[in-house]
């Protein structure tokens, strides 16, 4: 209906569509809307954060950042590069195609020290155990009320 006037629009809409024809009030404001309207295909540039952050500089940069040190958390690589942790998650598991991380709480292999500390204290339960089995289990052995 380009061109038409607003009293025109109504008139056609009442023949089309009777008693479900919106008010003449309902067209004006329509038709005032489509005239301020921009006629373009292309989006207009909007302010705040990109729509995709998975870019290739990050990707380059959590994969640095893992190979230096397969020991991290997901969300310490996350705080690292200022990411959220969904958009590191998204580019270690479906980008990168890596599997777990190590958990913040897992020590994946044990230092000298400890291996030594635990060395000590198996042995020395182990004396326990040999010199008397019952008294041993009494006093490790553990149960509950059922």
């Amino acid at each position: 209906m380009k061109g038409q006037s607003v009293q025109k629009i109504h008139l056609y809409m009442k023949e089309v569509l009777e008693n479900d024809a919106p008010s003449q009030a309902t067209v004006y404001r329509w038709t005032a809307a489509l005239q301020h309207v921009q006629q373009s295909t292309k989006d207009e540039h909007r302010s705040g954060r990109p729509s995709d952050i998975c870019t290739e500089k990050n990707v380059n940069s959590v994969q640095d950042t893992i190979l230096k040190d397969r020991r991290q958390t997901i969300r310490h690589v996350a705080e690292c590069h200022k990411l959220s942790y969904g958009t590191t998650h998204h580019i270690i598991s479906d980008v990168l195609s890596y599997g777990k991380l190590a958990h913040a709480g897992c020590q994946r292999t044990l230092t000298a020290k400890i291996t030594h500390i635990r060395m000590q204290t198996f042995s020395r339960n182990l004396e326990l155990y040999m010199a008397d089995p019952v008294k041993f289990l009494r006093q490790h052995v553990t149960m509950d009320e059922t």
